[in-house]
């Protein structure tokens, strides 16, 4: 038995390609990879180390360039699934100070849980003109814990948890449809004045769930081990205070869909100087403050802490290459 602050680990990786030259456009693929995300320490007692967690993806696509409504097209898709091994998971529960003698709540990581995941994506880049560029790619997710045996703080004085399953659970913070679109216009100017270009972005991330909860409610009858509800109404009847029960409807184990604008100038070799190139550019133009992960740790820790959205901002930057 290795001592507390020690721990050895192994495990291993590999790629399995097959590709297919259908002819000189057009190539389809079938890949199997396995990876794995390394084991670690932490200062719990009782909780002192963690394994490695593996994926075994196995991925089929296409990628090709053809010819669309008299543009070129730009073509890449695939589909995927993968079985998840050993999975790392953060846990609620007690652990003892040897030293004070003192019991409180922890969260600590685990190796608790095995997945599978699966989906599509797919990227399109079309070329209209000489001067414009657009194009995107959309990203089709699902997933779930195939096993996961799991317990669920129920009271405080004294602290007790109850055994709960998480079988069938999707991931926290792993959107189920992302999408992008993207468009870049060259500037017909001059050569001697260099390249000028502007490119806007569009990305959209669809709902999330922010923690991890059954699929549905395994005690109706009592809200703190309730499964994953989605969305309240702010009502005295779903504990809300006079001060906040508006009657307005509000997010609780899931974040709510967001976008996010970015918009850049880019000047390459200013006025025929090779190498020496002005970028401006702007982040999350329309302001969007939807968060974007955190810790929803409403039911195990009493709190919440969003993270925030990059905020609006500003950047130049001036590149010079010799």
């Amino acid at each position: 038995m290795n001592p507390a602050g020690f721990a050895k680990f192994s495990s291993g990786s590999y790629t399995f390609q097959l590709q297919y030259q259908y002819d000189p456009d057009t190539m389809f693929f079938i890949n199997n990879s396995k990876g794995f995300s390394s084991g670690g320490l932490q200062s719990t007692v009782g909780f002192e180390q963690f394994s490695p967690d593996a994926l075994n993806n196995l991925e089929a696509g296409i990628k090709t360039t053809l010819d669309f409504a008299g543009m070129k097209m730009r073509l890449n898709a695939s589909y995927f699934y993968g079985w998840f091994s050993n999975v790392k998971v953060s846990v609620t529960t007690t652990a003892t100070n040897p030293t004070t003698g003192v019991t409180n709540l922890v969260v600590v990581t685990q190796n608790a849980a095995s997945a599978h995941v699966q989906g599509l994506d797919m990227d399109v880049t079309l070329l209209p003109t000489d001067y414009l560029e657009v194009g995107g790619f959309v990203a089709y997710t699902r997933d779930k814990y195939t096993n996961y045996p799991a317990q669920r703080q129920v009271s405080n004085n004294p602290v007790t948890f109850q055994a709960i399953d998480l079988s069938g659970t999707p991931f926290s913070f792993v959107p189920k449809v992302k999408y992008n679109l993207k468009g870049t216009y060259h500037f017909p100017v001059d050569t001697s004045w260099g390249d000028v270009s502007m490119t806007a972005n569009f990305t959209h991330t669809g709902s999330m769930f922010n923690v991890a909860k059954p699929v549905g409610n395994p005690d109706p009858l009592n809200p703190d081990v309730s499964g994953i509800v989605c969305y309240h109404t702010r009502t005295a009847a779903n504990g809300y205070g006079p001060l906040s029960a508006d009657g307005k409807r509000t997010p609780v184990d899931c974040n709510p869909p967001y976008h996010n604008l970015d918009l850049s100038v880019d000047w390459r070799d200013v006025l025929g100087h090779d190498g020496l190139n002005v970028n401006f550019a702007v982040t999350n133009v329309t302001k969007n403050t939807q968060n974007d992960g955190g810790c929803y740790c409403n039911n195990a820790l009493h709190l919440t802490s969003p993270a925030p959205q990059v905020p609006r901002m500003f950047v130049i930057k001036l590149q010079y290459s010799f």
